[in-house]
């Protein structure tokens, strides 16, 4: 009799503990499920963004942005360098943008209306592959409800940038202006084999700078060698001033773009480098546009002056004189 009680114990313990595994394994199974579900209708934020190749960024009326990574970079439509900052803007909200609440059945219908309408699509890629597609629509409340849904969904979700008071929508809704980077020159030194400031109207002020042995030579700009002795020093620092100079604003579309570059122009910078690739910038001064003042020399240029940039790749920039002054120098300055 005692045996058998023995053996009716350790059946019931096998019976619960196969019982308890099957059970657990349900739950787990359902717990996949139910997160699957959850990622592939609310999971709008991509955690691990340093492994995105490719953002592409779509408004009604407005062209299709298409951001590839290229090294620490993004180009935008394989054309423009971004600006780093508001890209850096933008890439926090796609990795933490968090869901808020989940709105009543009242408002779902005029949200879809709403994102159908204005939404901004969104598609994240990892290489060819399509890792998140959704739509933002307009901000509610005090601009922080922000209705995101995902592409071939039904349900809407509120999403919000935890610790950010503002809209979401507006990190991703910036101007070309705003989206283009605004470095003119981020030049290393060391590459430059040579460079040359030719002031149009004031022939006698421009000059080029060569690396010459161990310091530099200047011709003036007749291509004439200036006989007096170059001060190396001060050739290497005014060089040091082209790793990081940047504009006050990318005008690149300028509706007066076309008028600004029929303007005579103040000067033009050419650099040669190491390897014989060379890159030229066009200024025109703000001032003479405007009627304020006439600048012909570096030596008369109004503090409160700015210059219009054109780039190699035909990018616009507006720089202030306190930024770019200290690149207009005339040929005296070196000795």
């Amino acid at each position: 009799m005692k045996n058998i009680k023995t053996i009716l114990l350790i059946l019931l313990i096998v019976t619960a503990g196969v019982a308890a595994y099957y059970l657990s394994k349900g739950t787990s199974k359902s717990k996949e499920l139910e997160s699957t579900t959850l990622t592939a209708d609310r999971g709008f934020s991509f955690y691990e963004i340093e492994k995105i190749t490719t953002i592409s960024l779509k408004r009604k009326d407005y062209p299709e942005l298409v951001f590839t990574k290229k090294g620490n970079e993004w180009l935008i439509n394989n054309k423009f360098r971004a600006n780093m900052e508001t890209m850096k803007y933008f890439i926090t909200v796609l990795k933490g943008v968090t869901m808020k609440y989940i709105p009543p059945n009242s408002m779902v219908e005029n949200l879809k209306n709403d994102i159908n309408k204005n939404g901004i699509v969104v598609k994240l890629y990892q290489g060819d592959e399509k890792v998140r597609h959704y739509s933002v629509g307009t901000e509610f409340g005090d601009g922080s409800d922000t209705p995101y849904m995902m592409e071939g969904g039904d349900q809407p979700y509120m999403m919000y940038l935890p610790g950010f008071d503002g809209s979401v929508r507006r990190r991703m809704s910036f101007n070309m202006a705003e989206w283009r980077s605004k470095i003119v020159f981020e030049e290393d030194p060391e590459m430059i084999k040579s460079l040359e400031v030719n002031y149009l109207q004031d022939k006698k002020s421009s000059f080029t700078i060569t690396r010459f042995n161990d310091g530099f030579k200047i011709t003036n700009g007749e291509g004439q060698l200036d006989p007096r002795t170059v001060n190396n020093n001060t050739v290497g620092a005014y060089l040091d001033f082209y790793r990081d100079i940047r504009a006050e604003y990318n005008d690149t579309d300028n509706a007066e773009r076309p008028n600004i570059l029929k303007n005579q122009r103040f000067c033009t910078i050419t650099i040669i480098y190491k390897d014989n690739n060379q890159r030229s910038f066009d200024f025109y001064s703000y001032g003479d546009l405007l009627g304020d003042f006439v600048t012909t020399s570096p030596s008369d240029i109004n503090p409160d002056n700015k210059f219009f940039v054109l780039s190699p790749e035909k990018e616009l920039f507006l720089l202030q004189q306190r930024v770019v002054g200290k690149i207009l120098r005339p040929i005296w300055f070196f000795f």
